[in-house]
């Protein structure tokens, strides 16, 4: 969720024409298109896509994933996924989705591939990557975030891969990234643990440093988005300074992933 000349842009992830126009009756700005939301999400096919520019509006970037499970790619599935960007823009997508990531942190994306993006985000997921110690962990991230493509780490907030925050948001602050604050994982029923106390801990830690948010809401469904209920409520429990969140301020957003909103 970004926002535009002062109005938020919100985003839906969406695996089907009906859910695309709840997303857009809901209020969404845009789709992410993806085929299998209950695995995770994969690459839609092609009838989805003309199914849902049928039956919504809406701008939709397309996810190219080729497959179900983590996202260290070999070449051939590589060549499969430009393939596929190839495929959906000349079918007229208006952007796509893709990650990737080494199990080090890193990113496994050649500079050809980067260069082409807006913006990275990189967030550690549990099919994806395999938790090590907190300093491991924490390596991971910030290896992921000193790639200059990544602008966003999100949800650094999961028990699940405990994080040294003060090393975390001090090289975030070095390296000119911005830590996401998400809802999703202020919910009780959320599949992240410890998602409250993670995150008091981490807006701490950014307030000593200074260190700059984004606000986010993991909404993969469309009656979540743009709700920061939780996110701002805990905000004001602490007295976070709402300049260091970057969601009020599109100059923000504009300095953090420079392009032009």
């Amino acid at each position: 969720h970004t926002m535009n000349h002062g109005k938020m842009i919100l985003e839906a992830c969406v695996d089907s024409p009906e859910s695309a126009e709840a997303a857009e009756k809901g209020g969404a700005d845009r789709l992410e298109l993806c085929g299998h939301l209950i695995i995770g999400g994969v690459t839609p096919d092609e009838w989805l896509y003309r199914s849902v520019r049928e039956h919504c509006r809406l701008p939709v970037r397309v996810l190219i994933r080729p497959r179900f499970g983590d996202f260290c790619y070999t070449e051939a599935e590589f060549q499969m996924m430009e393939h596929q960007v190839a495929h959906f823009k000349k079918l007229g997508a208006d952007a796509v989705v893709i990650g990737c990531l080494r199990p080090d942190g890193t990113l496994d994306l050649e500079e050809r591939y980067l260069q082409k993006m807006d913006y990275a985000l990189a967030s550690i997921h549990p099919f994806a990557f395999t938790a090590g110690s907190r300093k491991e962990n924490t390596l991971a991230s910030v290896r992921a975030f000193q790639n200059p493509y990544v602008k966003i780490l999100g949800h650094p907030d999961d028990g699940r891969f405990p994080l040294d925050y003060e090393e975390l948001v001090r090289e975030a602050k070095q390296a000119h990234v911005a830590l996401e604050v998400n809802n999703s994982s202020l919910n009780p029923r959320s599949s992240r643990q410890g998602g409250r106390e993670n995150i008091i801990e981490l807006l701490k830690t950014c307030m000593k440093y200074e260190q700059p948010v984004i606000m986010g809401t993991d909404s993969h469904m469309c009656f979540a988005i743009g709700k920061f209920v939780e996110t701002e409520q805990l905000m004001r429990e602490l007295d976070f300074p709402t300049e260091l969140v970057l969601n009020y301020a599109p100059e923000n957003i504009h300095k953090l992933i420079n392009i032009t909103l």
